[in-house]
């Protein structure tokens, strides 16, 4: 037949052919067409191989699941490979888009009338006969092919058999996963296999990877699975070249599977649409066994914008996912001078905080003005009349972190009036945010549609309650402080603003959201809670002294143990981990001993609460094995931090969390954040010690002991249910009738 060439011009760039995506996929059918064994795919390697491996041989979209067509009659005689269980179409020869008719369930498994191929050039769609219904799968009827494959040797039939039982089990594992999904089709399984490390499931790494393999052998062959049939393992001419123009082998990793995607749809360069990359992603999740298809689609994006600058002849389509980010904010320096002046002078004064405006003279005078003209008193020390005093009129200087924020917000609300048809040139200072009224309701409507528009792609119907949200009143508390303090609004406007945000306030939390409550009840459950709490030691005396890593995965080891014996008895939150000084914040005594304690000031919380906790010794020995024996390895010259990144700098927070967070479910087998570990500290203790509402605020650093209250309110009730118990059965063993 006529193929498609594979060969690039690059010589450090393998053929299409020698790829783990075409290769395992002509692996597959020529073993079929030789009653050879027909061993499952192996996975990828290198960099992009996650998005080949979960595919492989994932190619085609899913052939008809119902009978084939009637009064189909082949052109010419197909290659027949026949089993007592059913009959496997080959064709010796097909061309591109064409289907192999699957094995058909709706038939009896102990026998059937034999596929027939369709006409050449007969278009390439699925029926949708009432007749015959196909029977659903269950992983009793699985088995059962399975054991009817006589071309596959029973040691290869029994490991299919138990990559069946895995799959049952697993799924009986999540049933809030399938959420309606049918068993055993590809979504169903993709929604549960990755649910969890394979721990969860009591699965081994090897385990789970031969189960998803087997799973994908059996799902192809029935029918279930999308498939790459023999001789379609080629991109079109003008997919080919653009393929190979890519400049490294991880381009073309990165979009070898979309290409291919294309090339089976038969859609040339110049049609590709934006709502490809939607259809592309639904069938890796629908059609195919994928790990993460909407990882998948942002990589195919990524690497789709480099191709459209990088390589010439790229089509010039720009390839947008349902719920990616669209960047609509105008860049700050698009904006009118005056208004870039006017917003800098607010962000400093609340960078500054106190006395900004005061840069010389008495220091603690200048405060008192300060605080005075803020809050704008009258004489005898009163708020004016007509004026609302806040706890914050005398202000305080904000965070960094804080300050940009305020930044950004200032920037979405600008962005929103000229998108809803205010001229730029406008926006003169920032009083126009606010004057008049209609303004400060354009930007929450603009907002607010946003959201709406978000919600309707991932909900069947949203209602008003809906439309509410953190990031909409956070920017509706920066419109209110600019309208009281900048633009100094009359006091029932500042009401009338203060309305609009009641439609936009999402309801106070009351108690832990029921996801952390899910995962919080799975790291409470044994033995999962006592492995963690010995996770550490195991880390620090096996993985860490393992003479089969390397020194720097040694050391990576410890500095994790270590982590994790900080954050369960010092229950801080991620960024005053991460950033532990050795000279401020870890105290030892005079002398070089041990550690003593933890302190980190106030200036340093997120609520400028002063954190202070004792270390028991133990855990100091732990934490100076770390110090002596493995930071070294990790740490630049003069680095002060406890866990240091790069240069003088501590680790990258988002990267050392994720890393963090992937180690320990690996060990225990369920989700896990770093943040979980705090609610983890707190409901332990309640759980000894019930109600014990002001202890636990001291342990997390709360100001205010009804915050923990109305966070973890009810979560000890069992605790508390059994002391109660005791007490009666106490009282009853001390009295007599």
């Amino acid at each position: 037949m006529q193929g498609y060439s594979a060969q690039s011009d690059k010589s450090n760039v393998p053929s299409l052919n020698d790829l783990p995506l075409f290769a395992a996929a002509r692996r597959l059918e020529e073993d079929a067409m030789t009653k050879t064994d027909l061993t499952p795919p192996r996975r990828g390697h290198g960099e992009g191989s996650e998005a080949i491996e979960a595919s492989v041989p994932a190619i085609v979209p899913a052939p008809p699941r119902l009978a084939p067509e009637r009064g189909a009659e082949p052109e010419a005689a197909p290659t027949q490979v026949e089993t007592p269980a059913t009959v496997i179409a080959a064709p010796a020869a097909a061309p591109i888009g064409a289907s192999v008719a699957p094995v058909d369930l709706a038939q009896d498994v102990g026998g059937g009338p034999k596929q027939k191929r369709r006409p050449r050039g007969q278009a390439n769609r699925v029926r949708h006969d009432p007749e015959p219904q196909p029977r659903p799968l269950s992983a009793a009827r699985l088995i059962e092919v399975v054991s009817g494959w006589t071309d596959q040797t029973p040691a290869r039939r029994a490991a299919l058999v138990t990559a069946i039982r895995h799959g049952e089990k697993i799924q009986a594992a999540c049933p809030d996963k399938l959420r309606g999904l049918e068993a055993w089709s590809c979504a169903a399984l993709n929604a549960c296999l990755w649910a969890h490390q394979p721990r969860f499931f009591g699965l081994s790494q090897d385990a789970h990877r031969n189960a998803v393999s087997g799973l994908r052998y059996i799902l192809i062959r029935v029918g279930h699975h999308a498939d790459a049939g023999y001789g379609r393992n080629r991109l079109r001419p003008e997919w080919q070249k653009l393929y190979a123009a890519l400049p490294t082998s991880e381009r073309q990793r990165g979009l070898i599977l979309f290409l291919r995607y294309l090339t089976l749809r038969a859609i040339e360069p110049e049609a590709v649409a934006p709502a490809h990359l939607d259809d592309f992603e639904a069938w890796c999740r629908t059609e195919i066994l994928h790990k993460d298809a909407g990882g998948l689609g942002r990589r195919t994006a990524g690497n789709w914008a480099f191709a459209r600058d990088a390589v010439p002849g790229w089509p010039q389509t720009e390839l947008t996912r349902t719920g990616m980010r669209d960047h609509y904010g105008i860049p700050w320096d698009k904006f009118p001078r005056s208004f870039q002046d006017d917003a800098e002078r607010y962000l400093t004064r609340l960078a500054d905080g106190p006395g900004a405006v005061f840069k010389s003279g008495n220091p603690f005078a200048a405060m008192l003005a300060r605080a005075k003209a803020a809050g704008g008193e009258r004489a005898d020390g009163q708020p004016p009349a007509g004026r609302h005093r806040s706890p914050r009129s005398v202000p305080r200087a904000l965070k960094p972190r804080t300050v940009t924020t305020r930044r950004d917000q200032i920037k979405m609300a600008a962005t929103a009036l000229v998108q809803s048809g205010t001229p730029l040139d406008q926006l003169t200072s920032l009083s126009v945010l606010v004057t008049p009224l209609d303004h400060p309701a354009t930007i929450l409507h603009f907002h607010r549609e946003r959201l709406r528009h978000k919600l309707e792609a991932q909900l069947d119907e949203v209602r008003e309650d809906d439309l509410r949200s953190s990031n909409l009143i956070g920017l509706g508390e920066t419109l209110r402080q600019i309208a009281e303090y900048v633009a100094q609004l009359p006091a029932e406007e500042i009401d009338e603003l203060k309305a609009m945000l009641s439609f936009v306030r999402p309801a106070q939390q009351q108690g832990m959201s029921e996801k952390n409550r899910v995962r919080l009840g799975a790291l409470l459950a044994e033995p999962v809670c006592t492995q963690l709490l010995h996770l550490p030691s195991f880390w620090m005396g096996g993985k860490a002294a393992d003479p089969e890593l390397d020194p720097k995965q040694q050391a990576l080891a410890a500095m994790f143990a270590t982590a994790l014996e900080i954050l369960l008895f010092m229950p801080a939150r991620r960024d005053n981990a991460l950033k532990l000084r050795l000279d401020t914040h870890l105290r030892r005594p005079a002398g070089g001993k041990l550690i003593t304690d933890i302190f980190i000031p106030g200036r340093d919380v997120k609520n400028s609460q002063a954190l202070s906790w004792p270390i028991e010794e133990d855990s100091a020995q732990r934490i100076e094995t770390y110090l002596r024996q493995y930071r070294p390895r990790l740490a630049a010259p003069g680095n002060p931090y406890l866990f240091p990144g790069i240069s003088d700098g501590p680790r990258n927070a988002a990267e050392f969390a994720a890393e963090f967070s992937k180690r320990v479910e690996a060990e225990l087998g369920v989700e896990f954040n770093m943040h979980l570990v705090r609610h983890f500290a707190a409901v332990r203790y309640l759980k000894a010690h019930p109600g014990a509402y002001e202890i636990v605020s001291l342990l997390l650093g709360h100001r205010n002991p009804e915050t923990t209250r109305r966070f973890y309110l009810g979560l000890e009730q069992e605790a508390a249910a059994r002391h109660a118990n005791q007490v009666l059965l106490g009282e009853r063993g001390a009295s007599k009738i």
